[in-house]
């Protein structure tokens, strides 16, 4: 801290913790930096960040004195907290003004009571316009009685997201860390939910929406929908164009195929990436591809390709499979689109 002391009012991003994503997060240098955040030496520092804008820490910070600090910082915009297993979130009385920039948060390894308690600080959460949130729920939050049900209450975390009435982008991903692996499934109640949110841009990790709520996910203004585990044929994307009809970015867990049936639907210009997830199918043979592609073009005529995650999971062979076929299929929209722009010539 005494190295910054020439240049706090210039300081921008601000990083005390390691990372824990690349380890070390519970080694002694953590612990050694406690000191700073809770006592008069980080608040005589932190007096003098006036020009602070991004802020890195632990779930540490959440409480008192450290918080009441870092509520006064002047220009700060965003914050990461990073869960711990040695210090849990807990509820605090901010004074009015506190953050008073504060509009971007992103939360990573947290339980869900932990968010729970943080989304009541209103002075935190109140003008937030982006939230992202990584839940860390292991084989405890499972009914082993009913291995379908969860004992994670979405309908509690989902409501609590309405204590920051103001996002536009908001990303979830609830991330099973046992032995049991699921994907949580959004019903109609829990759509109806979130659309009280002004969202432009949703990314839905480990979750689903219920096949028969696809139509209830309407927002006016939305630019981005990522589900990556949500299955779905071309048929599906015409669908959520008709209840989203500015969606310029959507990612599905694609099953591409011929459909006769959507050959006359209504041109949908607005979308103009269409990525597909790590398992997605992706027809085979020229003439399935041909045909697609023809589809996509007629349909989508602002997508210029499909994208495509490889994952992580897959062998090489299935990987360099689906890669081939999504790039025939990628080829053929360039020949279609090169043939259009000559036509036009």
């Amino acid at each position: 801290m005494k190295s910054l002391a020439g240049s706090q009012s210039k300081l921008e991003t601000l990083g005390l913790f390691p990372d824990p994503e690349e380890g070390g997060r519970y080694e002694n240098g953590e612990s050694n930096l406690l000191a700073y955040l809770s006592g008069d030496i980080f608040s005589s520092y932190a007096a003098s960040m006036t020009g602070l804008r991004h802020l890195v820490g632990t779930i540490a910070w959440l409480k008192s004195p450290s918080i009441e600090i870092i509520a006064q910082l002047p220009l700060l915009e965003s914050i990461n907290i990073y869960g711990s297993s040695d210090d849990l979130c807990r509820a605090v009385d901010l004074n009015e003004g506190s953050f008073p920039f504060l509009s971007a948060l992103l939360l990573r390894a947290w339980l869900p009571f932990e968010f729970n308690i943080i989304m009541r600080i209103e002075a935190m959460v109140g003008k937030l316009t982006e939230l992202d949130v990584r839940l860390d729920l292991t084989d405890e939050d499972i009914d082993e009685d009913e291995p379908n049900e969860t004992l994670w209450d979405m309908g509690e975390f989902f409501g609590k997201l309405l204590h920051a009435p103001f996002l536009t982008k908001l990303r979830v991903d609830a991330v099973m860390t046992g032995e049991v692996k699921r994907t949580f499934v959004l019903d109609a109640p829990l759509i109806k939910t979130i659309q009280k949110l002004p969202l432009q841009h949703l990314h839905l990790g480990g979750m689903i929406v219920a096949t028969a709520s696809l139509s209830e996910l309407f927002w006016p203004s939305m630019i981005s929908l990522h589900i990556p585990k949500q299955i779905g044929t071309l048929a599906t994307v015409c669908e959520l164009l008709l209840v989203l009809p500015t969606l310029e970015s959507l990612e599905l867990e694609l099953h591409i195929k011929p459909e006769p049936t959507i050959q006359n639907a209504l041109v949908q210009s607005s979308l103009r990436i269409l990525n597909a997830s790590s398992e997605s199918r992706i027809c085979s043979g020229f003439k399935d591809i041909n045909s697609v592609a023809h589809t996509l073009h007629n349909i989508f005529p602002g997508v210029n390709e499909i994208g495509w995650d490889d994952g992580k999971k897959k062998t090489t062979a299935q990987i360099d499979t689906t890669r081939e076929r999504i790039d025939f299929l990628n080829g053929h929209l360039a020949t279609l689109r090169e043939l259009q722009r000559l036509k036009r010539m």
